[in-house]
């Protein structure tokens, strides 16, 4: 060093901001060295003045570190331009995915159908567990996710044989014709169900391909409905989901309409009378039907009795009842053997309505055959619902009937007469069922008292004159009216006669067809 104590002078070539920067680095260093470590083991008593004391240390050498940064910036701006570290991130953190969600409006079906259910079988699929609801499922799952959570929702998928499959349903309104939607290599995700439905605007129909679901109602505790909104009945006190609510109050209605008066009216007037000394105080004889009712219901038997009968042969269902039959206080049913005489009997009116008695009597402890009308319904319906249900098969027909009439408070065997009427009356004009070009299609042509079966094929094939056959004989079991004005020859055939005395009673009447007849008359009257 030279002599002063001055600095030595800066080597040539050297610039003063060059010399002033490494001056400062050299400063920064001493001052790091000449830093005391604090001592690794200090007793509790000192512990108090010493973190006092590194408090106060590193708060100012925070404070130089933030003073030696600044003056580093200063010197070397292109290398501290910022404090943030330099670099590439090895490990960036991910960003965090939000995967969309979207609804799906998802109506499971009870069995394999190619059309659209109708808006009255809504409540009685929702009441077995089916029915329609609304799945809310993420955009990004797979086949066996989307299976999962559509048999979570309704489980009685779970145990469904034969599988199931996604449907989608043509435009339009009413019913509509049901379309399959095929899978991709990878099954159903929601990907595709997106696009089938239109972003979930349309429906998605689940069917089963092979097996039949039971659409028997569930009890109100059943896990397909653990998730709904539960609401009670005033009538009864009953708690149950509320989609359900309405279709009970109907049967809880009918239940309290029939028990008001502790029996019913049909219970009362069906059922025989207790034994009693005083009966015959109480009791008179109905002088239709020659049978011992209470005072206080022959009103309303008499104001029936005798409905549905053929006003010529009163008389004579009337004598039927032997005197042994009334042994006096008390009315009893027909025994068997009495019954069985329809068979011996030689006037066929006698013996119709003999073999109607006793086809009631044996099958009177059956369970009821319950048939449904609504009367808000359009034509088309309520005559669709009259051929689904004298078209099902392995049904005991004999069964005590009992028909309702939706949207009407009338009860009893008035309803079901309006219902057969109704049905025979169908029969006559026509159903609203479009079997091809017509908006009606008859089972039977011809004038009035020579009505032949239609000849078109597709009636034959779709077993529609089984079905009116069943429908004849029900009205006539259960007192209603008769199918008139078939041709005599149809008759002849129907009541086992043979062809030869049918054609014997041919006449042109009896050829629907104009043209034909006059074809037919034309060569009748052509000498040979």
């Amino acid at each position: 060093m030279a002599s002063g104590g001055r600095a030595p002078p800066a080597p040539s070539g050297v610039t003063p901001r060059v010399e002033v920067a490494a001056r400062a680095l050299v400063q920064l260093i001493a001052r790091e060295l000449s830093a005391t470590p604090t001592p690794p083991e200090v007793s509790i008593a000192e512990s108090a003045p010493v973190s006092v004391a590194v408090r106060a240390v590193d708060s100012v050498q925070s404070h130089n570190d933030v003073r030696v940064r600044q003056a580093m910036r200063r010197q070397f701006p292109s290398m501290f331009s910022t404090d943030q570290p330099r670099g590439k991130r090895r490990f960036p953190t991910p960003a965090p995915c939000i995967v969309k969600r979207t609804d799906f409006h998802i109506y499971v079906l009870s069995g394999p159908s190619q059309f659209t259910p109708k808006g009255s079988e809504e409540l009685p699929l929702a009441y077995a567990g089916l029915g329609k609801r609304m799945l809310n499922l993420p955009d990004n799952l797979l086949h066996s996710e989307t299976m999962a959570s559509v048999e979570e929702e309704f489980p009685k998928l779970k145990t469904l044989k034969g599988g199931w499959m996604f449907f989608k349903s043509a435009g339009g309104s009413g019913r509509r014709k049901l379309s399959i939607i095929p899978t991709d290599s990878e099954g159903y995700s929601t990907r595709l169900l997106k696009t089938a439905s239109n972003n979930g605007k349309n429906i998605v129909f689940v069917i089963p391909l092979q097996e039949q679901l039971s659409t028997e109602p569930l009890p109100y505790d059943s896990a397909e409905f653990a998730k709904m909104p539960q609401s009670t009945c005033i009538t009864c006190g009953s708690q149950m989901p509320l989609q359900l609510l309405p279709l009970h109050v109907e049967e809880c209605n009918d239940i309290l309409t029939e028990s008001e008066s502790g029996t019913s009216l049909d219970e009362v007037i069906e059922q025989p009378n207790p034994p009693n000394t005083r009966m015959g105080e109480l009791s008179e004889v109905c002088p239709i039907c020659l049978e011992s009712y209470p005072i206080d219901v022959l009103s309303f038997h008499a104001s029936t009795c005798g409905e549905g009968m053929d006003p010529a042969h009163h008389s004579d269902a009337a004598s039927m009842t032997r005197t042994e039959e009334m042994p006096g206080p008390s009315v009893q049913r027909l025994p068997a053997t009495v019954s069985a005489a329809w068979a011996n009997e030689v006037d066929p009116r006698k013996a119709c309505q003999l073999f109607r008695e006793e086809l009631l009597e044996r099958n009177y402890e059956c369970p009821r055959l319950f048939l449904s009308i609504d009367l808000f319904d359009a034509e088309e319906e309520t005559d669709s619902s009259l051929i689904s249900f004298f078209k099902m098969n392995n049904v005991n027909w004999a069964a005590p009937l009992k028909c309702r009439l939706r949207g009407d408070a009338a009860v009893g065997q008035g309803v079901n007469r309006h219902v057969l009427s109704m049905a025979m009356q169908k029969l006559k004009t026509g159903f609203s069922i479009n079997l091809g070009c017509a908006a009606l299609t008859s089972l039977f042509e011809g004038e009035m008292e020579h009505r032949v079966p239609s000849a078109a094929a597709v009636l034959r094939e779709s077993n529609l004159f089984e079905m009116a056959g069943r429908m004849i004989g029900h009205s006539f079991l259960h007192g209603g009216f008769g199918f008139s004005g078939l041709s005599v020859p149809v008759v002849t055939l129907l009541t086992g006669g043979s062809t030869d005395t049918a054609a014997s009673a041919l006449t042109l009447l009896d050829c629907p067809d104009l043209d034909h007849r006059e074809t037919i008359g034309f060569l009748k009257n052509t000498p040979v």
